[in-house]
Parts: structure tokens; sequence; C-alpha cells
């Protein structure tokens, strides 16, 4: 029964007080309370209903006045006659009527709700409830419709008569009827069996749907029908009905190299075919071990939709599906996927686990060691299963070919933990002739037990490797060898000299990586920037750099200042607001610039620049007036920023709470706007009442709150009539709290 029908948390302490109360006195007898049930007082019915209830079946002389009530207008009195009724049982059949009327819901609140309990009334009453519900099968109501076989359901065995006409509703227009015939059938047990079977061969696709589901639940009854059911899949050519008979198949243990190709076909049929032979692949493993090879040749079928299909279907097969592998491999190796496709392959191999090591590696073995990158497949294979089957790959790696060694070492440096076995050939590695290998034997350095000094000589050596992509990966490793901060700063700010702009772009990226440690590399930082013609994405990087530093990057100020201007690319005048804003009131000499860009056209700069004023400026009065311009701003990308900065303000920002009440009519904004309400916390009476109207429950909620602390009498008014009218529990209830406050606050 839904919460929904206990209106006032109070009532059942009310109603329980009140029959102690009454037991105290002597109970009201059945015909005396049958007559309350008539009461002109809600409270009175709603009570006498209770108590009727607790009786049980004792109740069953006030039946008459029990089955009036079902009319009754109050939720709480029709639930509880109903509820009562169901006690009473058998002896409660002049009830049935009315009972029937009930369960179509009769366009009440809850309409469900009262077919689920009128239904289970009936079936209490049993076997007398019958002719009416057979009758109520054929209603046009499908509330009622659906109460009638949920009650006939309930009752069982005597209501098996009524199996036909049960059936015939699983041909109903009306989803949730059929589902629940389903239900009933399968509830009637091996009775129905027969009978589901005769229906296979039904007109309506719907119906065939409706047996084979009801066949396939009730499998363990229904072995006599098995060469039915098969007959009925051979024969049948709906989609849906196929895909419905294909699940009962497995449900019967039909022999699974027969059934196998008729899976196969099913999973290039249409969707809803496809999804039966993907239940019934996962849920038989008969099945799935005659599927594997079948799935295996599908990875060659001419249609990619059919291909990515099975590879998706080996993955979920996991272990079981490792015959498959080569094939996976196979398609990996031969190159020329579409993306979405090679994803397929990727995830089914790793999905199937360490069992595909072997294929990978040796797929990985016949690549050269210059074309494996860390966009390869065999990469992104490894990196996948290095989770799973760490021990296997780092055990490769003693023995590793060129190759191979290149892509374990892109492949597992973010798994590796110190492992001292594979030390000694990622040592060799550092002074290999091929640059990939000492790329990525200085990945590996992170992960390695080696003592400090050779970490520091291997180090200082990477960064003066002749190969760009070694310098890269020295500066990548940086962060995880034991060298001291001043140490790594003094590697780091030497190599935004570097001859190569993308390992200088990467030595910026990991001083931003140390944050306010590399205050000491701005100077190189910003003559490396007012050089002659750094590239946009350079000079952004090192930007964002200068915002990672924060507050110790005022020295970044004036050149920052230069880059707000409409001429200025927008990308870089908006990551120059960014870093100012990071910077903080330091940046304060800004201003003026970013006061201009507030109007900007461009919407990502006027947030931006509104977004830095909140930041580098610390006087409000200077704020509040730019913001609350900016609230009228057609964007609401715009505005919420705004209205946040406004709530950091708190208290300070209390001349735009007005404004802000009015955004709470706005869909758009009213969310920000009430936190930043919540934030000022007003205290203006006028206000404060004003919010107290408005259409925003949490609006509602805050003004009682403040009012309540205000303690001003002059609100008192206004709150009673919350207090007594608002639609909502919460916002009434808080209404008392602050009239309580105020009223025992000193006049």
């Amino acid at each position: 029964m839904p919460n929904d029908f206990v209106k006032r948390p109070f009532l059942i302490s009310l109603l329980t007080l009140c029959c102690l109360l009454a037991g105290a006195l002597g109970t009201p007898d059945v015909v005396e309370l049958g007559q309350r049930l008539k009461h002109a007082e809600k409270e009175e019915r709603r009570l006498a209903a209770y108590q009727l209830q607790q009786m049980g079946e004792s109740a069953a002389p006030a039946v008459r006045q029990l089955a009036k009530a079902l009319s009754d207008d109050d939720d709480q009195v029709w639930l509880r006659a109903t509820m009562t009724l169901a006690k009473i049982g058998p002896k409660a059949q002049h009830a049935i009527p009315p009972l029937v009327d009930q369960m179509g819901g009769n366009g009440a609140r809850y309409a469900e709700t009262r077919s689920r309990q009128s239904a289970y009334a009936l079936s209490k009453i049993g076997e007398a409830a019958v002719p009416a519900l057979l009758t109520a099968l054929q209603d046009e109501n499908e509330h009622r419709r659906w109460g009638a076989v949920h009650a006939l359901g309930l009752i069982g065995e005597p209501a098996y008569s009524s199996l036909d006409a049960i059936l015939k509703l699983l041909a109903d227009v009306d989803q949730i009827v059929f589902e629940e015939t389903v239900e009933t059938c399968v509830a009637f047990g091996e009775i129905a069996v027969d009978q589901a079977a005769d229906q296979l061969s039904a007109e309506s696709d719907q119906v065939r749907i409706g047996a084979a589901t009801i066949l396939r639940r009730l499998s363990g009854h229904a072995h006599s029908q098995r060469d039915q059911v098969l007959a009925a899949l051979i024969d049948e050519e709906v989609p849906a009905v196929r895909g419905s008979l294909v699940l009962a198949a497995v449900a019967f243990d039909i022999d699974a190299e027969f059934l196998a190709p008729i899976v196969t076909q099913a999973l290039l049929g249409e969707e809803i075919e496809q999804d039966a032979a993907f239940l019934a692949v996962l849920t038989s493993s008969e099945i799935s071990s005659e599927m594997v090879p079948k799935l295996a040749l599908l990875l060659s079928d001419r249609d990619q939709a059919h291909r990515e299909r099975a590879a998706n279907l080996l993955g979920r097969l996991g272990a079981s599906a490792s015959p498959a592998a080569a094939a996976l491999v196979a398609r990996l190796q031969a190159g020329s996927l579409e993306s979405s496709e090679e994803k397929r392959y990727l995830n089914a191999l790793i999905l199937i686990g360490s069992n595909v090591v072997p294929q990978v590696i040796a797929a990985t073995a016949t690549a050269s060691s210059e074309s494996i990158s860390g966009s390869h497949w065999t990469v992104r294979a490894l990196k996948g299963l290095a989770p799973i089957a760490l021990p296997e790959l780092e055990a490769q790696l003693q023995t590793a070919s060129p190759s191979v060694a290149c892509a374990l070492l892109r492949a597992l440096p973010h798994y590796s933990r110190r492992n001292r076995a594979v030390e000694k050939p990622v040592r060799a590695w550092l002074r290999s002739e091929t640059e990939a290998l000492r790329a990525g034997a200085v990945n590996m350095l992170g992960r390695l037990s080696l003592p400090s000094k050779v970490w520091i000589a291997a180090q200082t050596n990477a960064l003066k490797d002749p190969s760009p992509e070694v310098r890269i990966a020295a500066i990548t490793t940086l962060e995880n060898v034991p060298v001291s901060n001043k140490m790594r700063l003094a590697h780091l700010t030497n190599a935004l000299e570097d001859d190569e702009r993308v390992v200088r772009k990467r030595a910026v990226e990991a001083l931003g990586d140390l944050g306010s440690l590399a205050k000491e590399a701005l100077p190189v930082l910003l003559a490396s920037v007012q050089g002659p013609s750094p590239t946009t994405g350079y000079r952004n990087t090192v930007i964002e750099t200068f915002g990672k530093i924060g507050n110790d990057a005022e020295s970044a100020v004036p050149y920052l200042r230069t880059l707000l201007h409409d001429e200025m690319d927008e990308a870089t005048c908006l990551q120059s607001l960014r870093a100012l804003a990071a910077i903080g009131v330091k940046a304060e000499g800004s201003i003026p610039e970013i006061l201009v860009l507030c109007e900007h056209q461009a919407i990502d700069l006027r947030r931006g620049a509104l977004e830095a004023l909140g930041s580098v400026s610390d006087q409000a009065e200077q704020k509040i007036p730019v913001f609350l311009k900016a609230l009228d701003d057609s964007s609401p990308d715009v505005r919420r920023p705004v209205i946040a900065g406004l709530g950091r303000l708190r208290g300070e920002a209390a001349p735009a709470a007005g404004r802000l009440v009015d955004l709470l009519n706005s869909e758009e904004d009213r969310e920000a706007a009430l936190d930043a309400l919540r934030e000022i916390r007003p205290e203006d009476l006028d206000l404060c009442l004003r919010l107290l109207k408005s259409e925003n429950v949490g609006g509602r909620l805050l003004a009682c709150d403040r009012l309540g602390r205000m303690k001003d009498r002059r609100a008192l008014p206004e709150l009673r009539t919350a207090r007594d009218d608002d639609e909502h529990r919460y916002v009434r209830r808080r209404a008392r709290e602050a009239i309580s406050r105020i009223e025992s606050a000193k006049k």
C-alpha cells in the first residue's frame, strides 16, 4: 500500500489512542460501528473503519455497511473497508459487486491501488467471486480486467475452470493485462500447460508470444509439449514470436547442437530476436559451447553489424569463448577496421581474459617495433588485460622481442608495482638502439625499486636523449622517481629550452602538475611565451600552468592582461581569464580589462569574465552592480555563475536578494537562485514575506526559517496563513515552528 494513503503521520497514533479509549469505555458493537461508517465527519468514519479492521472476521455483521463504504470519498475509509472485507473472507459475499466496481479504479487518484486491493479482497472471498470475475474479464475497463485476472490467479484451484476465459486475454491490447494473464497462467501451474500449448498455433502474434512465455516458465511441468514447442519454432516466421520460442526451447533442454543454427540465425535477425538469442546463449552452457565456433565464423560476415554482434556476445561469454580468441586477433591484425568494430573486438578479448594473452603476444611479435605506438591495438589490448593478467605479462618481459617489449612497456607502467623480476630487462633497454624501447624503459622507471643513484643517472641521461619521444617519457616519469622537488623543478625548467616544441609543451604541463612549487620557473615560462611567435597551443598550455600555480603567479598578471582584448584568440582569452581567477585578488589590476569582457558578445567570454571578476575583486560594491546587470543576460550559462557568485558574497549580497527571489519563478534559474538565497540569508522583513508567497517550495521553507529567526511579530499573520493553507506539509510545519519561536520570544 503506498504511503500516500497516510495523509498525516499522526493519524495512526490518533486512531490507536481512540481505540484504547474506546476499550476503556466499552468497545462499540459491530452494528454501531457499521452505522458510524455513514457519519458526516470524516474522522469519525475513519475511526469506525479502523476499529472494524481490527476486529477481522468478527466484523462480518457489518458487511453491508462496509460494502457501501467502498464508495466513500475518503481514501482512508475506502482502504480500511476493503482490507476489512478481505479479513472477513467468504462471509463477505454481499460485497462482491461493489468490489468488482471498485476494481475499475473509477478515476480515483490511486486507480491501480484500488484495483489491486479490491482484487485481493475478492480473492479472499474465494470461489463465490469467480462468476463475477469471469464477467469482469470482458469489461472495457483495463484496470477491472487486470484485477479480475489477478484475483482469479490468487484464488487458485477453485478458479481453474476460468482458464479458457483467461487465456483469451493473451490477445488483450493492454500490456499490463497481457502480462498479468501470463503470470496467472503460470500460477495455475501444470493445468495450464496443454491449453497454453494449443495457443502456439493462434493467429495472433501476441497470443503465440504469451503461450511460448507460459510454456517456458512452466517447462518443468511441460515435458510432454517439447515436440510441440520445437515444431512451432521450426514453422514460426514472425521474429518476435520466434525469439520467445527460442527461449522456450532452451528451457525445454532441446538438443543444443540442433538449436545452435537456429540461435545463430536469430542473432542475424531483428532486434527482438537478437535479444532472445543473446539470452539463450548466456543462460545455457550447452548452447554457448556450441555457439562459440559459429560466432567465430560470424566475425568474417560481410555485415559489420553482424560481426560486432558476434564479438559482443563472445565477450559476454567470458573465458568459455577462448577458442574464438584466434579469430578475434586475426580480425584485429587485418586492420582497416572502423573504430566501433575494433573497440568491440578489443573488449571481447579483454572480457575473455588471461587465456588470450598468448594470441595477443604472438600477434604483437609479428609487428615492427616502429609501428607499436600507444594507439596500436596490441597496446590497448595489453592495457586492458594488465589488471587481470599482470604476472603473465610481466613474465613475457624476460624474453620479449623488441616489438613485444615496446608494446608491454607502453601497456604496463600504470599497473606494475616494483617487480624486481623485470628490473634487468628494463635497465638493458635503457641503452637500446630502438628509441621506442628506450622510451618504454624510461616509462617503467617509476615502477621499479632501483637505487636512487640509478634513478637519477637514468633520468639525467633520458632528458638528454637524442629522441624527443624519450625526453618526453623522462619528463612524464619525473613525478614517480625519488628525486627532490628542487631537482625535479630544475630538470623541467631546463626542458623549457628544448629544441622540440612538443618536449617544451610536455615540460610546461608537468610544471603545472607541481602547482605552487613551480613558481620558481615563472621567469622562464614568461620568457618562453613572450619570445618570437609562440604557437597558440603552447601559449595556452603555459597560461593554464599559470592558473595551476595560483596566487603565486602574480608576476604573470601583466602578461595575462595583454591577452584580454578583442583581437586575441577567444580560447586564449578565456584561458587567461581562468588563470587570473585562479591567481585571485593578486590579479586585481586586471579588473578594467575584465569589466570590458563582461559585456562581450561571446557567451563563453562573458561567463569567464564574470567568474574571474568574482575571484579577482574583493570589493562587493564593485561586483554587485555588474552581477545585477548580468542577471538580465539572455544565456542561462552566464546567469548561473553570476547567481553562484552572489551566493558566495553571503550577507554582502543582500541588495541583490530581491532579484534572486524573482528568479525563483524561472525554471532555468530557480535552483541556483535558491542556493544563493540560502547563503545570503536575507533579514529584510518585506523580502522574506515576498519569499513566503513564492511558488517555489524551497523558497517558502527558507522564508519560514528566516522569519522565525528574525522574531518579528509583524510576520505572524502571513505565517499563520501558510500554517493553515499551504499545500505542502513541510511548509506548514516550518510555519508552525516559526510562529512558535516568535510567540515565545520576549515582547
